[in-house]
């Protein structure tokens, strides 16, 4: 059986790159309180930044698209070959949404998605979070929505 690794706060890396692989992994976070910086408020500089990032974490980029609100905010996607990671700013309260989505079919890739995350994570600088995480391609994740 496979079992969902990620321990509260999420400080297990090793258990992570250690664990049984499952089809993928989507870590989602919810950041209150960033500090309210062009980070959040430009795409040229958030788009830097999360670039920069993915291939510290030794993602592969293959694309991304970054959209400029008026009269600030950012949406934005790199698209890697191991999925995708998204990110959503609302800089006039410090909020942000992120999104890392990675497939294990070829490779284990859950102990880069954690620390790609974890990386923006102490570089936005959110006072209060909320983190949580998807494991794809587990029978038991089944619910009907009828």
């Amino acid at each position: 059986m496979t079992m969902n690794m990620l321990l509260p706060g999420w400080d297990g890396v090793t258990a992570i790159e250690h664990a049984t692989p499952t089809l993928g992994l989507h870590l989602l976070g919810e950041w209150y309180g960033c500090p309210r910086t062009d980070l959040l408020r430009r795409s040229d500089k958030l788009r830097t930044l999360c670039l920069q990032l993915a291939r510290e974490a030794q993602m592969h980029v293959v694309g991304d698209v970054f959209h400029q609100f008026e009269p600030e905010g950012v949406t934005g996607t790199v698209l890697l070959a191991e999925s995708h990671f998204a990110i959503h700013t609302w800089p006039e309260t410090g909020f942000v949404t992120v999104d890392v989505y990675v497939c294990n079919q070829r490779s284990d890739n859950r102990g880069k998605a954690l620390r790609l995350f974890r990386s923006v994570e102490d570089v936005l600088q959110p006072t209060w979070t909320h983190r949580s995480q998807v494991t794809r391609g587990l029978p038991e994740n089944d619910f009907d929505i009828g």
